[in-house]
Formats: structure tokens, sequence, C-alpha cells
């Protein structure tokens, strides 16, 4: 009776030690649990911020693209370089129009001011491709309206990229947002 009676106390101990050792486990798989929760938070945030500044970065690359091109034509009619009209892009090989035509904008085709932005978008291309032929033909007149029509076409372009910089943040948050909901929780998050 009495190795049944110090069996069964050492048998308590080591039960007692086993469930104190389970709370502790249990603990910090809880706080691991807390920690995982909070760092997937914090990249869902990072997530959001870069998908914003990526929506603001690339609307002024585009209206960067546009002045330079413009600034090229204007080179090319001071003949401070050598370009030839078959040396421009049209609207469609663009930076700005492989996005539109091609891209992420397609995202925003059902908006109408997206709609609106290919009419002065082509016309800047056009014009500034028809400024460059007129004065290399020598017609000063022809190359001063295709550079007049050139820049209202601009300024209707640049006006309308900036109409569109709210809708394209949304549209690349929603993006952001979607691609991080369908990676899963955060069993599934590939830390390293």
């Amino acid at each position: 009776v009495t190795k049944i009676t110090e069996h069964s106390a050492e048998t308590r101990t080591n039960f007692d030690q086993i469930s104190g050792s389970m709370e502790t486990m249990n603990s910090s798989v809880e706080t691991v649990g807390n920690v995982i929760d909070e760092v997937v938070q914090l990249a869902n945030n990072m997530s959001s911020v870069i998908a914003l500044s990526t929506s603001n970065s690339f609307i002024d690359t585009v209206k960067l693209d546009h002045v330079l091109f413009k600034m090229d034509v204007y080179r090319t009619i001071f003949g401070l370089n050598s370009k030839t009209v078959d040396d421009y892009s049209d609207h469609h090989s663009c930076r700005l129009g492989k996005w539109y035509f091609e891209g992420e904008g397609q995202r925003m085709a059902h908006l109408n001011k997206f709609k609106e932005l290919d009419r002065p978008h082509a016309k800047v291309h056009e014009m500034g491709k028809l400024a460059v032929a007129a004065y290399i033909e020598g017609d000063h007149d022809a190359g001063i309206a295709a550079l007049s029509d050139m820049e209202k076409a601009s300024t209707e372009v640049l006006a309308l990229l900036q109409d569109l910089v709210p809708e394209y943040q949304d549209i690349m948050l929603d993006h952001s947002q979607v691609a991080t909901s369908n990676s899963g929780g955060a069993g599934d998050i590939d830390l390293f």
C-alpha cells in the first residue's frame, strides 16, 4: 500500500509537471500566434502603402514621359537633334499607351475620364509628329498650328491623368487587398 501511495504521489507530481508544461506551451503558442497576426497586419499595411506609392509614381512617370515627348518635338524643331517623324512613337507604343491599351489601365476602362484620355493623348502624338513634319518641310505656319494643338491636347491629357489618380489608387488598393487576402491565413505565410 505504501508503494502504491508513493507511486500515486509520484504520478500526480508528474501529471502536475506535465500540466504546467502544457500551460506554458499553450501560452507560448498563443504568443507566437499573436506575433504572427501582428506581422501579417504590418505586411498588409505595407502592401497598401506600396500600392498607393506605385499608383502615384506611375501617374507621375507618364506625365513626365508626356512632357519629355513634347520637349523632344521642340528640340527637333529648334534643330537640337536630328530626329525625323518616324522616330516619334504613336500613342499606342509609349508608356501611357501601353498602360492604357494593354496594362493596368484596363482596370479603369469603365470610367468616363479614362475613356476621354485616348482622344487627346492620340492628338498630342499626332500633332507633335505633324509639327516636326511641317518644320522639316519648311512650313512654319503649319508647324506653329500643330504645336498649338499639341499643347491644348497636352493640357487635357495632364488634367485627365490628375483626375484619374484617386480612382487608380482605389483600384490598386483593391488589387493589393485581393492579392493579400488570396494569400491565405498566417499559417500559409512563408516568412523567409
